[in-house]
């Protein structure tokens, strides 16, 4: 039987399970071969802001708590991967919930029961 899960160090890298033909190859600098998956956008352009993000990953805690969008950029903040907009994301997050750090915010959203904000503005 053969496999349609990519592995990486053992880890299954097909999160959601994207076609196979969406994964793609490139060469980058000191890492190699490097496997990415082209996803198509689900956000407009007018989302990709720092407010919106936060917006995103705040309700991400309470409609799909294993894939909490602020856990997500905690770890990528300690693994050190950084976008131009991870800092003003985290930022926003923090003053949304009134947390000292993402822990503490997503701990604040799981606990609150409360809606952050109205369904129709996100």
């Amino acid at each position: 039987m053969v496999s349609n899960m990519i592995f990486c160090n053992g880890v299954n890298i097909r999160e959601g399970r994207p076609a196979r033909e969406r994964i793609r190859r490139m060469a980058c600098g000191d890492f190699g071969c490097v496997l990415y998956c082209d996803l198509e956008a689900t956000l407009r352009d007018e989302e990709i802001n720092p407010e919106s993000l936060a917006k995103f990953a705040i309700e991400s805690v309470r409609q799909s708590p294993a894939r909490s969008a602020i856990r997500y950029l905690a770890q990528a903040i300690e693994q050190g991967v950084i976008t131009p907009l991870t800092y003003a994301y985290c930022d926003a997050i923090l003053r949304f919930t009134g947390g000292v750090d993402l822990k503490e915010a997503e701990e604040i959203v799981w606990q609150s029961g409360r809606k952050f904000f109205p369904a129709s503005k996100v």
